[in-house]
């Protein structure tokens, strides 16, 4: 069966941007640009929090691409992300010495 050999292609791929955080660049919370192999590629996130890309394998009929994986591992990593990890709060922990 090809689709889940595709799927799982796009999984891979999207773990290996994720592993490569210079690939990101954020401008803001709903909006990111990555740069894959051959192009950069923009994701917005929508009002319903969905984000969408601006590559070729996005679509109503296609299941999310490996740039849209990439971003949803992101927050998933980062479960307080309302905001993009480069811009989202940090905490200082108290060092009790």
């Amino acid at each position: 069966m090809e689709w889940p050999s595709s799927r799982m292609a796009q999984i891979v791929k999207a773990k290996r941007y994720v592993a490569e955080p210079e690939r990101f660049s954020w401008q803001g919370p709903n909006r990111v640009t990555l740069q894959g192999k051959h192009h950069t590629h923009t994701l917005t996130r929508d009002a319903h929090g969905d984000w969408h890309c601006t590559c070729s394998h996005t679509g109503p009929s296609h299941s999310p691409c490996s740039h849209i994986r990439a971003v949803e591992m992101l927050q998933k990593q980062n479960r307080r992300l309302s905001q993009p990890p480069s811009l989202a709060p940090f905490q200082l922990e108290a060092t009790v010495g």
